[in-house]
């Protein structure tokens, strides 16, 4: 789909019965990139798909 969007990485565990939880996920060491609630990674990026 075409548009601008932020550059979000996600990094699970792998243990399926610890996937969907976002405190278990792996964590980059720069600060001020994962956001606790979602577990994602904001790369401070974006990408224009046309």
């Amino acid at each position: 789909m075409s548009g601008t969007y932020r550059l979000l990485m996600h990094l699970p565990d792998p243990e399926p019965g610890l996937y969907g939880r976002p405190e278990y996920g792996i964590r980059l060491a720069n600060t001020g990139l994962w956001d606790p609630a979602t577990g994602l990674h904001d790369l401070g990026g974006m990408v224009t798909v046309r």
